[in-house]
């Protein structure tokens, strides 16, 4: 009986030869290899809290401590982190040393996804899964962050296709890797948790099915009785309960530690549910099954807000394969007499993909804010073969109708539209946009990077590896401790702590000391005021603006930090005089791009000053003002009325364009913003020169 929705099992029937398969996966792998490790030490920006604290940890471990579980932040598997701890420990502390472990986990697991896809039907459908997973934006985003749940969707994949070739072998190695492998997968990940209640039904299954043996299950060659079965999955259990064992002891002395994360984000937490468990939990269980199609996570750092997993085109595959494959369940189970000719149909790999995509859904479903990309990590990549067989089954009955060719077009082209789509979404406007920089904390890893900056050693804030340096240089970094202890980024990525290192401390009441060559003084912006006061005075000062926090819907943006960079001033020779009290003793516009002008300048002031004046910077053309840039000195930060008698300021101010060459010039000058009264300008040797100072070189 002929069906265009008949799955071939046996991985030797397709039409795609063996070398044919491996050129593309080879190119399906490349493919997903580009969208993980591209720009990653950019994208996304930041360092989310779960990532620097696998960092600290990891760096805990390089100095001995090697527990089997990790206690901190709710509790954590350690294949993950011992992982992270070797990447740490070659390309040093950076978000990359972190991101790497997932970008090569998550590209090592198209390749499972193939074999386990392959195994349990052919080499088409393994093909397409592994496609799928590789282009896929749920996929490729958790493979660029460092969260441990990237491991799973790799050895659980591994499990399955070891698990399916012992099914269909009987070979005692295949039985062992199997059970070895699904023991590991409770060293990755919290939802590993509900890998045996996806695995019993068939087991079980088998139990009450298999009467002689015709009955063939998945395979080809199958235990020729029971007491076959039992040894082949007795050998299974025990390979698995070896690996896990560890682990188990340690969750029996622990099991509150061990139980701990899901107890408090349980549905069935009168916190959580409101008093109201089960109308939470058929809301939840709807979400969850609807987000492949419908509505996805809404957290930033697992997905782009509410998109649903597949692109409107691979969705409809998805629900192609859905149906196909509960068809085939369905049909199985209306006719119980008829399972030879069934297990040709594929109808026991149908339900195995349909319950463990379900079962690995459940730690959403019972879990807050579902649906969670991250919590139903378990269903990758099996969940994927549901719209290759979808796409397998388009194929197939295209070609019938139209020739092979269509097929492969088809599937091209679905395929084609997935990535182009993952590519323009991930790299778009998502991944430069105000929300997912809050999601991922940048603004403190910001901080961290400057201090890095400042002291020439550790993360500059690009490319993969630390920078190799000694912080002992003379130049220490001072920092409000409050700043310090806002994110943990900063204490990952910055080399030295302040508790261990005399060039990077605390801030204090205390003047900063007068021997060191230049000082960065990093405060609070409500702190400014006391931070000249900290800084000897007489030395060159330039204030910068930090990161800013905030500015997604709901909360209001503030500015993190605030530093100051001081060193000795040099003597240099004066300018101009503006009235009695200020000095210019430096100057240079400079273009930084097109349209785009910056002027440097420093002042010094020649003794104490009472009132606030404000720098104005003119672009005049043929006697017309056509752009300015007024505003206090130092980004607003270093006001006059704070100057002390011999501090040399620096000033920067930014004019816009376009400019006209030989027609523009620049002029600069002090005014009191309450009267508009200008200060006056004299030359170095104190002639009166007017109300305004002109650059020395126009415009050019």
């Amino acid at each position: 009986m002929g069906s265009p929705l008949r799955l071939p099992r046996d991985p030797q029937t397709s039409e795609v030869s063996p070398i044919s398969e491996t050129w593309l996966l080879a190119a399906i792998t490349l493919v997903a290899a580009a969208l993980r490790f591209w720009k990653l030490d950019q994208f996304p920006p930041g360092l989310f809290h779960d990532e620097a604290f696998n960092g600290l940890d990891a760096l805990r471990v390089l100095t001995g401590w090697h527990p089997i579980y990790f206690p901190g932040n709710f509790g954590r598997e350690p294949l993950y982190l011992y992982l992270v701890a070797a990447s740490v420990g070659m390309l040093g502390r950076t978000p990359g040393a972190l991101r790497v472990v997932s970008a090569i986990l998550g590209t090592l697991t198209v390749p499972a996804a193939y074999l386990a896809a392959r195994e349990l039907f052919n080499r088409r459908i393994g093909l397409l899964t592994a496609a799928i997973a590789a282009v896929t934006l749920w996929h490729v985003a958790l493979s660029r962050v460092g969260f441990r749940a990237i491991s799973l969707p790799l050895v659980a994949s591994l499990a399955i296709w070891q698990g399916a070739l012992a099914w269909r072998t009987h070979r005692i190695r295949h039985s062992i890797l199997a059970g070895a492998l699904t023991g590991l997968t409770f060293y990755t990940y919290l939802s590993a948790r509900f890998i045996p209640i996806a695995l019993a039904p068939f087991a079980m299954g088998y139990l009450l099915t298999t009467k002689t043996p015709r009955h063939k299950g998945f395979s080809k060659r199958v235990p020729s009785s029971l007491s076959d079965f039992y040894r082949s999955i007795g050998i299974g259990l025990l390979a698995a309960l070896i690996v896990s064992l560890p682990l188990g002891i340690y969750a029996l002395n622990h099991a509150d530690e061990m139980i701990l994360r899901a107890g408090q984000v349980s549905v069935f937490s009168p916190q959580i549910s409101g008093g109201h468990p089960w109308q939470l939990l058929a809301r939840q269980t709807f979400d969850t099954l609807t987000m492949f199609f419908w509505r996805g996570d809404a957290n930033p750092r697992h997905n782009v807000p509410l998109r649903p997993v597949f692109d409107p085109a691979m969705a409809v595959f998805f629900l192609i394969g859905l149906a196909t494959c509960l068809w085939r369940v369905i049909a199985s189970l209306a006719a119980p007499f008829a399972l030879q000719r069934r297990e040709t149909e594929g109808e026991g790999q149908c339900a195995f993909i349909l319950i463990w995509t379900f079962v690995m859904l459940l730690p959403s479903i019972v879990a807050e804010n579902a649906p969670s990309f991250l919590r139903a990590v378990g269903a990758l990549p099996i969940a994927f073969i549901i719209p290759a067989i979808g796409l397998g089954t388009a194929w197939m009955w295209l070609s019938t109708r139209w020739g092979k060719l269509s097929g492969v077009i088809l599937c091209s082209m679905a395929l084609l539209a997935t990535l182009v789509t993952t590519t323009a979404t991930y790299f778009g406007s998502y991944s430069t946009s105000r929300e997912l920089r809050e999601a991922f904390d940048a603004a403190p890893v910001e901080m961290a990077v400057e201090v890095n900056r400042w002291l020439e050693s550790g993360w500059p804030g690009h490319g993969l590896v630390a920078q190799a340096g000694s912080a002992d240089r003379g130049r220490p970094v001072w920092i409000d401790e409050r700043l310090w202890n806002f994110s943990i980024a900063a204490p990952f990525l910055v080399t030295e702590s302040p508790t261990q290192s005399a060039h990077l401390r605390f801030t204090s009441s205390a003047p900063i000391p007068t021997d060191a060559t230049a000082v960065k003084l990093i405060v609070q912006p409500t702190d400014t005021q006391n931070a000249l006061s900290l800084l000897p005075g007489g030395w060159r000062i330039q204030a910068r603006l930090g990161s800013t926090v905030g500015g997604v819907p709901g909360q209001a943006p503030f500015l993190l930090y605030v530093s100051f960079e001081a060193e000795p001033a040099r003597d240099v020779e004066t300018l101009a005089r503006f009235g009695s009290e200020i000095e210019l003793v430096s100057q240079e516009a400079r273009f930084t791009a097109p349209g785009k002008l910056v002027l440097h300048t420093e002042w010094r002031a020649t003794q104490s000053i009472r009132e606030d004046w404000t720098i104005f910077v003119h672009l005049v053309r043929e006697g017309q003002v056509v752009a300015q840039n007024d505003g206090i000195p130092g980004d607003g930060l270093l006001p006059t009325s704070r100057w002390r008698a011999g501090d040399v300021i620096v000033d920067e101010r930014e004019l816009a364009g376009p400019f006209t060459v030989g027609r523009d010039k620049v002029r600069l000058g002090l005014y009191r913003p309450d009267t508009g009264a200008r200060l006056a300008v004299y030359d170095a040797t104190g002639r009166l020169t007017g109300l305004d100072y002109w650059l020395i070189t126009p415009v050019r």
